[in-house]
């Protein structure tokens, strides 16, 4: 199932302080996103939700939503900061 993805303010500013080779990156396992879930991506499920998962690209993560065809991401971060980091509700 494809899905069209959309990024809260906060993870856009998120990715454009990331350097060149990251942003890259990220925005790569965005696009694949866009075509749906693949073995390619490394997504789980967060535990405790119902609609929220991560992606991991390296030493980042993306969280975001799923609401029916839609993606929305609500924060990109390093895995070292995200160890608290609240759920979008």
């Amino acid at each position: 199932m494809a899905y069209r993805v959309f990024l809260e303010d906060k993870a856009a500013k998120q990715i454009a302080k990331f350097d060149a080779a990251v942003r890259s990156r990220v925005l790569e396992a965005l696009r694949e996103l866009e075509k749906g879930f693949s073995a390619r991506l490394d997504i789980k499920k967060l535990k405790g939700t119902k609609y929220h998962y991560r992606i991991r690209v390296g030493d980042y993560r993306i969280l975001f939503m799923l609401e029916s065809n839609k993606a929305l991401v609500y924060d990109v971060s390093h895995k070292a900061s995200m160890t608290s980091a609240p759920l979008h509700r």
